[in-house]
């Protein structure tokens, strides 16, 4: 019986000693990116929430500002001119990450309804800025 237990007590700690190095060298590696991307996701909708196209702008990678109106003031034109303004609440409920590409997708709450949101992300260093905005209402 024994004998039994301290076999027991030794698989039960090569288990644990085998999670923990796999955390270390695979888990944090995967986890880390994705627990970044809802920080910069909810950064750049409360900048749009809050009328701020000034820091909503400045959280957009730069290869993708022509297609947010290559300013704040072309990205607010482009937001009010699609009823995007109007933000008042979003969800983020699916993630993924692919290298340096991320995508963050909910629903947000606007005027008109609301619409099925989907961000784009690319990462730089540590930080993730926003290259995709699409809400497509429901």
């Amino acid at each position: 019986m024994r004998r039994i237990l301290r076999f027991g007590c030794i698989v039960g700690v090569l288990l644990i000693v085998c999670a923990v190095i796999f955390w270390v060298f695979v888990g944090s590696k995967l986890v880390g990116p994705l627990l970044a991307l809802q920080p910069a996701g909810t950064a750049f909708m409360t900048a749009v929430k809050n009328g701020d196209y000034d820091t909503a702008y400045r959280l957009v990678g730069a290869e993708a500002q022509a297609t947010f109106g290559n300013s704040p003031d072309g990205m607010k034109q482009l937001f009010q001119s699609n009823g995007w303004d109007t933000v008042s609440a979003w969800t983020f409920d699916s993630f993924s990450v692919n290298n340096s590409d991320g995508s963050l997708s909910g629903t947000v709450t606007l005027a008109k309804g609301t619409a099925s949101l989907t961000l784009k992300l690319i990462q730089f260093g540590n930080t993730w800025l926003v290259t995709g905005f699409n809400a497509v209402f429901k």
